[in-house]
């Protein structure tokens, strides 16, 4: 079988590998669909087998994946030879990590899935639900998680700074929500239309004209000129602009950060104190997952827009190049 594989910075091939041996409680599943994640992108730049974390022989890429299982072990029995499955590559189930820089990954023909009966490890699939759709539901899934986060319902005005895949998920999610008014920030006009077109109220060309004065026409001005957005989520990990909208805060505005920061940086606490400024962190998807891919059952043909590219496995050097661009949103690599 053929995998995907980080073996230093910028130093990543598709490989022919031998093809995983089911244990007692695995399942073997044929990849058909798998997107490429910002996180891939970071393993192949720094070459690491995790965030912070040395080295220590090849990483695979690839978690955000949807196919059908071909093998199972002699232990499982929720999961069947034929099932479409989307699959939840966290550890936090029991079992191994896929992709994120662990030994196996998903940007392959195959991949092993450990503790397969786990409720929530492999999720079987609506009927009519294709692949590309379905592979969908692990970043879908981090982008419903940041949003349970926040204290968000029809009266709420919010904004998502960045809307690549994570918070362009946090717009459709938003609006699916019901909520008053979403802004989406961001640099690039290309993804700031795609915004548009899966919900987005409005939009603002981060670094064209004033944020905080564009904030305050579209949501209002509060006491010292403060901005009238109940709830941020930075999607975005650009330290700037968190520091804007620490600035501009009104009191009581919440803010929710489910960016990665790949430095650590300093904020003014002083200013969150002063205007009592809630701050929550978001990661991953201990209870969505299910739930996303229900949604996509009934709600996938809406979402042509998140997926922009589609690529083979084959071409996977001009997957990864294009899921660099900012005019790009989710890249899917197809296979099989």
């Amino acid at each position: 079988m053929r995998a995907v594989f980080v073996h230093g910075p910028q130093d990543f091939a598709l490989e022919d590998v031998p093809t995983p041996v089911v244990g007692e409680h695995d399942a073997l599943v044929a990849v058909r669909a798998c997107g490429i994640c910002g996180s891939d992108l970071a393993y192949i730049d720094s070459g690491v087998t995790g965030f912070n974390k040395p080295k220590r022989g090849p990483s695979a890429l690839g978690h955000e994946a949807a196919g059908e299982v071909v093998a199972v072990g002699s232990g499982v029995t929720k999961v069947a030879v034929g099932d479409r499955v989307a699959i939840n590559p966290t550890d936090r189930l029991g079992g191994g990590t896929i992709g994120n820089g662990a030994p196996e990954g998903a940007l392959a023909e195959l991949v092993r899935v450990t503790n397969a009966d786990h409720p929530g490890r492999l999720i079987p699939l609506p009927a009519g639900l294709g692949f590309d759709l379905a592979a969908l539901a692990e970043p879908l899934g981090v982008a419903l998680h940041a949003v349970n986060r926040s204290p968000v319902g029809p009266d709420r005005r919010v904004v998502v700074l960045g809307v690549g895949p994570i918070g362009l998920g946090a717009v459709i999610w938003l609006k699916t929500r019901g909520v008053g008014h979403v802004v989406a920030v961001d640099t690039s006009e290309s993804r700031l239309e795609r915004a548009r077109r899966l919900g987005a109220d409005a939009t603002i060309v981060a670094g064209r004209g004033d944020l905080a004065d564009q904030l305050r026409t579209l949501h209002g001005t509060g006491p010292r000129g403060a901005v009238g957005t109940d709830v941020f989520i930075d999607a975005a990990g650009a330290p700037s602009a968190l520091s804007e909208v620490i600035a501009m805060a009104r009191f009581g505005a919440h803010l929710t950060v489910v960016a990665v920061y790949k430095q650590p940086m300093s904020i003014d606490l002083s200013a969150m104190l002063h205007a009592e400024m809630t701050l929550t962190t978001s990661v991953s998807y201990p209870r969505e997952l299910a739930d996303v891919v229900e949604f996509l059952g009934a709600r996938g043909h809406e979402l042509g827009d998140y997926i922009s590219d589609r690529f083979s496995l084959d071409d996977i050097d001009a997957a990864v190049a294009r899921a660099r661009q900012a005019t790009s949103a989710k890249v899917m690599v197809q296979v099989g």
